[in-house]
C-alpha cells in the first residue's frame, strides 16, 4: 500500500468534522482528507450522543477508503486508538498513563479522554468511504451522565495544541494503517492489549437494553471482545464496557492547576 497523501483542512466552527467528512466521500473526495475544527456546533459520539464540542480540544476527522472487506472495518477504531495514544506520548513527553478502552476510548486514571467515532459514507463504487472522528479533551473536559472526563490540562500547565496533535496524530497513524491494510489488526494486536485498561478485570458489557458480566479477557485476532462469562469465553464485535470502581475525581499531580 503506498502512502497516503494526508490534506489537513482547518476550520474555525463546523457543525461536525465527521458530516463534513462524510459529505465530501459522498461527493468523491479521494483518501486523505483530514479536517480540523476549533469547535464543533453538533458534535456527536457513538450512539447519537451529543458530544460538548467548545473552542480548545483537538476535533479531527479522517477520510479513509480502505481495500477491505466491511467485516473488517471495526478494527479500524483500534488502530486510531492506537495511533491518538503513540501522538499523545510524543506531544506530552509521557507526562501521563494513557491507556486504551475498547472498543474506542482512550482513558488516563480510569476517566475519558478521548473518543473515537467510525461512520460509512455512502459512495459509489465497491471500496467504503470511513469517516474516523476522534475528540480529544486538551484545555476542557465535558460532563457525561455515566463516567468521568479528564482534560490534558488537568495535567500539564501548557497542554500541546490542536493542530500539533493532529500532526502528531496523522504521522503515527500512517505506519499503523499500512500494517493493518496489508495484514490485517493480528500483527497490532498485542500493542493494543499492552496498553488496554482493565484486563483481567470484571466488567459489564451493554448491548442495548441486555448487559453482560464477566472478566475482561482480552482481544483476539479481529479486535473483538473476549470475556469470560458464566456460559464461557464469549466474543463480542461490538457493546459499551464498563469497569465498575472508577474514580470519582480527575487525577491531578500536585502543584498542576485545577
Amino acid at each position: 500500500m503506498s502512502s497516503v497523501a494526508w490534506r489537513l483542512e482547518r476550520y474555525d466552527s463546523v457543525d461536525s468534522t465527521n458530516d463534513l467528512v462524510l459529505a465530501r466521500a459522498a461527493a468523491g473526495e479521494p483518501e486523505g482528507l483530514a479536517v480540523l475544527a476549533a469547535e464543533q456546533r453538533r458534535g456527536r459520539g457513538r450512539h447519537g450522543r451529543s458530544w460538548a464540542s467548545p473552542p480548545g480540544n483537538l476535533y479531527l476527522t479522517l477520510l479513509l477508503r480502505p481495500r477491505k472487506p466491511a467485516q473488517e472495518l471495526a478494527s479500524l477504531s483500534l488502530v486510531v486508538g492506537l495511533a491518538l495514544r503513540q501522538a499523545v506520548a510524543a506531544a506530552t513527553h509521557g507526562a501521563m498513563a494513557v491507556r486504551l478502552k475498547w472498543p474506542n476510548d482512550l482513558l488516563v486514571g480510569g476517566q475519558k479522554l478521548a473518543g473515537i467515532l467510525l461512520e460509512l459514507a455512502a459512495t459509489p463504487g465497491d471500496r467504503p468511504a470511513v469517516a474516523a472522528g476522534i475528540g480529544l479533551n486538551i484545555r476542557t473536559c465535558p460532563q457525561l451522565p455515566d463516567r468521568q472526563a479528564v482534560a490534558l490540562a488537568h495535567f500539564l500547565s501548557s497542554p500541546p495544541p490542536a493542530e500539533e496533535l493532529a500532526r502528531r496524530t496523522l504521522a503515527c497513524f500512517e505506519p499503523l494503517y499500512a500494517r493493518w491494510h496489508e495484514q490485517g489488526f493480528a500483527p497490532l494486536r498485542d500493542a493494543w492489549l499492552a496498553a488496554a485498561h482493565g484486563l483481567g478485570e470484571e466488567v459489564r458489557l451493554r448491548l442495548g437494553d441486555r448487559q453482560v458480566a464477566g472478566v475482561f479477557l482480552g482481544i483476539d485476532d479481529a479486535g473483538r471482545l473476549l470475556l469470560a462469562t458464566e456460559a464461557g469465553p464469549e466474543l463480542f464485535d461490538a457493546g459499551e464496557l464498563f469497569f465498575p470502581g472508577a474514580p470519582a475525581a480527575p487525577l491531578v499531580r500536585s502543584g498542576d492547576p485545577r
